[in-house]
């Protein structure tokens, strides 16, 4: 998939050489994918109905309407049963994150005052009626974060992944690489009756092994597991974070395979360019969820330059997808996830297929592809 340009989520701080985490050896999974290109069994047409269609910045799925996130300012809605892509609504409105309450037909959405894009700012958290579009309250936020785009509604709560940072009176000046984390949190979480928020988890990983790659990350809600209620991701991390309803860290898995890079050397630069070539090299998490009350799915990125390539020029991006047990059983590795991964619903990765023009190629048209999590070998094409 094409990408023009890079845009850096934060300029984090010049990072060392620092040490991999222990762990087992990468080759030690069950089964070996290599690569192979996941199973799709179902794929619907988003049609932008007169408007292009922007990037996709992540999915929630209430029943049988999915609610797509897009960078043009509007949520957009697909009908799965029928097929049929139905009105967008909250048009117009920046949407840095979102979750669903789909019991109460209500999304909310995390924006910035004046559609400014920025990891500073006061934020205005908004209820939105799925089936009319209409507006039913919001509530203004002072946060500095970088979020994940797609948030839990849980227990009367709006938790959200990525880094959050504090706000300081002057300038903020990250910590050293060793201790990047020291300072922050890993998600955000606001009570939808009182409108209190504060910052969610301990980060389970004190070090940044790449400037300006290390924010943001996943947080998801566990499934019909008692010991472990979420799964964090820091991006610049081999590894993911294992939390229990109260928020304490249980466990640490190192979800490191054959396809997913680490040279050793972490990123010291600020320069852009640097960054996007130690991205070629460097695996990033895009996300992790649980399926099924036990199956961890990790989905990693790589970054794939052109021969002689300049910055500005357009990259390309590759996702494969790892499986562990919650109890750290190395199930399933590298299965290609065909498609720019946005989402989950219970059973189900789902990934978009912009086609050949790529995300920012501003399609009339997107395949959303719905990929089932599975183990052993019956979750991809051999």
């Amino acid at each position: 998939m094409r990408r023009f340009g890079l845009v850096l989520s934060l300029i984090a701080a010049a990072c060392g050489r620092l040490p991999e985490p222990a762990g087992s050896p990468a080759s030690d999974f069950e089964v070996d994918a290599k690569g192979a290109k996941a199973l799709v069994n179902n794929a619907w047409t988003l049609r932008g109905n007169g408007q292009p269609i922007g990037t996709i910045m992540g999915v929630v799925r209430c029943g049988d309407t999915l609610l797509l996130s897009d960078s043009q300012g509007v949520i957009r809605r697909m009908n799965l049963e029928s097929g049929r892509t139905e009105p967008s609504i909250a048009e117009g409105r920046e949407n840095a994150a979102f979750g669903a309450d789909c019991d109460k037909r209500l999304v909310y959405t995390l924006g910035s005052q004046g559609f400014k894009r920025s990891a500073r700012s006061r934020r205005i958290l908004s209820m939105i009626d799925i089936d009319t579009g209409e507006e039913r309250g919001s509530t203004a936020l002072d946060l500095m974060m970088v979020t994940d785009s797609v948030a839990s509604v849980v227990h009367g709560q709006f938790v959200v992944g990525g880094t959050w940072m504090p706000t300081p009176d002057g300038e903020y000046r990250h910590p050293p690489a060793a201790a990047f984390f020291s300072d922050k949190k890993i998600g955000f979480g606001v009570n939808l009756s009182s409108g209190k928020a504060e910052p969610a988890f301990d980060p389970y990983e004190m070090s940044c092994r790449g400037a300006g790659r290390c924010v943001g990350g996943s947080l998801s809600r566990v499934n019909g597991s008692d010991a472990v209620v979420w799964v964090a991701a820091q991006p610049a991390s081999p590894e993911i974070g294992l939390y229990d309803d109260h928020r304490r860290l249980v466990r640490r898995l190192n979800i490191k395979s054959p396809l997913f890079l680490a040279d050793g050397h972490t990123l010291e630069s600020l320069d852009a360019g640097q960054s996007v070539r130690w991205s070629a090299s460097n695996s990033l998490v895009s996300m992790a969820h649980a399926f099924g009350g036990d199956v961890v799915a990790t989905v990693h990125q790589l970054t794939r330059l052109p021969e002689r390539w300049q910055f500005g020029q357009p990259v390309e991006f590759e996702w494969w997808m790892n499986l562990h047990s919650l109890g750290g059983r190395k199930l399933v590795a590298d299965i290609r996830i065909p498609g720019m991964p946005v989402g989950r619903d219970d059973t189900h990765v789902y990934a978009i297929d912009y086609g050949p023009g790529g995300r920012l190629g501003a399609p009339d048209s997107v395949k959303i592809l719905r990929i089932p999590v599975k183990t052993g070998t019956a979750g991809f094409v051999r």
